[in-house]
């Protein structure tokens, strides 16, 4: 793939595999295991130490760089969920399963309120003073992850503004 054809530039932020903010720092021809190949050179924006390379060949591995979210669009993230219908699973097994597939699924709106759901629960479980399950909670921390990295570059703020600035919206 020649340069001309590249579907990304240098300077550009994408979201890495739904992981992370990165900016693309380079485009270079690199030698791996004896093979000469064209990378995007992504360097993420949250972690210094933190390089991926991304042969410009490889479609599905291209095709996991996507575009930032704009504010109009966290907007409309934020709209979305608050209408997707989202019912506590009283069996934990179904539960479990449930909560892994729709962090599989990547979607925004749906991971969101997942997220609300699971800090209501958590909120209802402090106040009763129960327990909440370890998948539970760590679900939890997995859906504030995706959002808040998703958020916080386009609103410019980082993960406690982010969630202050849910806490509002919602």
């Amino acid at each position: 793939m020649s340069t001309a054809e590249l579907t990304h530039k240098i300077g550009e932020f994408v979201v890495y595999k739904k992981h992370g903010i990165y900016e693309i720092a380079e485009i270079r021809r690199e030698k791996i295991c004896s093979e000469l190949k064209t990378y995007y050179i992504l360097k993420s924006v949250y972690d210094s130490n933190a390089t991926v390379y991304v042969p410009t060949d490889k479609e599905d591995l291209v095709n996991q760089m996507e575009k930032v979210l704009s504010k109009k669009e966290i907007e409309d993230i934020i709209l979305c969920s608050k209408s997707e219908p989202m019912e506590w699973i009283p069996a934990n097994a179904e539960r479990f399963q449930t909560q892994e597939d729709i962090i599989a699924q990547g979607n925004l709106s749906v991971i969101l309120a997942m997220m609300r759901l699971l800090m209501n629960k958590k909120e209802e479980a402090i106040r009763t003073k129960t327990k909440v399950f370890a998948h539970d909670d760590r679900m939890l921390t997995a859906c504030q992850k995706i959002i808040c990295e998703a958020f916080a570059f386009s609103l410019g703020l980082d993960k406690k503004g982010v969630l202050s600035y849910l806490d509002e919206a919602l």
